[in-house]
């Protein structure tokens, strides 16, 4: 590893495939490239596809090359297909120096003499339209739902509200029951639950009953 190391030039920099490959300095880069040394768990199977190189100077060329890589697991090959990578290569002290590496990996399939990739970026407004669909369809049922329950809801509400309206009343008696099962008279009853003040008087059947002798005028 250190052999190889000394391939790259003091202030190397580059990118990898990553989100976190990234090498601004020669620091970064050897962090980098001891993971990916022990992460790696077989020798590499590179296959160019395509390579081109350009000698700008007698100390300066670029390289470039589409690559195809696998790696042989336990379970299976991992294929990393259509790999890109550029390379820059500087001469110090007679020595040839790798001063900047840029690999990628397109994400975005562009048709064949599309600039920018229109045909695919339409069919995934296409997938999620469907998905929006989908999605309000969903929303539009559950509030549907939500709002039979609701009203399943205030009815039994308004049933309670009634029940709590009626009195159970004795037919002997005329003791009113209250929601703890006490039987209680109804002065005692309306002025411990209502905030109704009783005055007291004799209605004419009364004042017939318990004064029979005097003569009340019934107007």
């Amino acid at each position: 590893m250190n052999r190889l190391l000394e391939i790259f030039s003091d202030d190397f920099s580059g990118f990898g495939t990553g989100s976190d490959e990234n090498s601004f300095d020669f620091e970064d880069f050897t962090e980098l490239y001891i993971r990916e040394v022990e992460q790696v768990p077989s020798k590499l199977d590179i296959q160019i596809n395509r390579e081109k190189i350009h000698s700008h100077s007698s100390n300066f060329f670029t390289g470039m090359a589409e690559l195809d890589i696998k790696v042989s697991l336990d379970d299976g090959i991992l294929s990393f297909e259509g790999l890109r990578i550029s390379v820059i290569f500087q001469k110090k002290k007679n020595l040839w120096k790798l001063v900047h590496k840029h690999i990628s990996s397109p994400l975005i399939i562009q048709e064949n003499g599309e600039t920018v990739p229109i045909k695919e970026l339409q069919k995934k407004n296409q997938e999620l339209e469907l998905k929006v669909e989908e999605k309000t369809k969903k929303l539009l049922i559950q509030n549907v739902e939500l709002q039979e329950k609701n009203d399943r809801l205030q009815a039994a509400l308004n049933e309670v509200s009634t029940l709590k309206t009626l009195l159970p009343i004795c037919a002997n008696c005329k003791k009113i029951r209250d929601d703890s099962g006490y039987w209680q008279n109804v002065e005692e009853y309306l002025q411990k639950n209502t905030d109704i003040r009783l005055t007291h008087s004799l209605c004419n059947d009364c004042v017939q009953e318990l004064y029979p002798e005097m003569n009340f005028d019934n107007t």
